[in-house]
């Protein structure tokens, strides 16, 4: 267990006022001097401080001009299933889902395999999630054409993909088996993020069961390594 120094009290009590807002995304933080007696503590302890907040992405710094808050990051739970859309809101961000395409496309082999399923005709959905006008995230899935007939007049604008499955076709989702690497994203993918051709991204993918333990859906996410956090956990929602 990590002992709770003098140092770690303070990057909480700043992680706090970053979260709660007194200190908003892109702005300057107090000085040291100003954090120190503010909170009472020498300036060695605020600086300590200051830089593990650093090193948890929490603020960033300018030569010569200080410490800024970062921008707040999406705590993404890779053990537990739940809707992308859900963990967003519930984060207070200003989302916007915005379909790029919707299609029937043949199921590739290597899905089809990791699916267990001889289905060769499939629906593939890309998405991209914006935080408050920012791209963060492209997400692909791949359904069975047969277990989604109609899939692309379905309300996307509306609900999220995981609440159609749910209200339109009655699969509820329950487990998923998912994999997270690091790699280099090709000129489409770095047209909808908006990003240098070749700069890495996080991938996130695997297949998702429902409770009988049909696989409904291989999913794909590819996200901005800046714009979120990892974390296992084997709670389930």
């Amino acid at each position: 267990m990590k002992r709770l120094t003098q140092d770690i009290m303070i990057c909480n009590e700043l992680k706090y006022m970053i979260a709660h807002r007194p200190i908003r995304e892109g702005e300057k933080l107090p000085s040291e001097r100003e954090l120190a007696q503010l909170l009472h503590v020498q300036r060695a302890t605020i600086r300590t401080g200051l830089k593990l907040l650093m090193q948890e992405g929490w603020i960033y710094s300018r030569n010569r001009s200080g410490y800024y808050a970062s921008k707040r990051r999406i705590i993404k739970n890779v053990s537990r299933l739940a809707s992308t859309t859900q963990v967003m809101l519930k984060e207070g961000k200003l989302l916007r889902l915005h379909v790029v395409s919707i299609k029937e496309v043949a199921l590739p082999l290597d899905k089809q395999e990791k699916m267990q399923t001889k289905e060769e005709a499939a629906y593939e959905v890309k998405r991209i999630r914006e935080i408050e006008g920012e791209p963060v995230s492209l997400e692909i899935s791949y359904l069975p054409k047969t277990l989604v007939p109609d899939f692309e007049t379905q309300p996307f604008h509306e609900k999220s993909l995981y609440g159609i499955l749910e209200d339109h076709y009655q699969f509820w989702l329950d487990r998923s088996a998912q994999s997270i690497l690091v790699e280099r994203c090709d000129r489409e993918i770095a047209d909808l993020l908006q990003v240098e051709e070749g700069c890495f991204l996080v991938k996130q993918e695997g297949v998702v069961y429902d409770r009988s333990g049909q696989a409904i859906e291989f999913a794909q996410s590819y996200m901005k390594p800046d714009r979120f956090i990892y974390e296992s956990s084997g709670e389930s929602e």
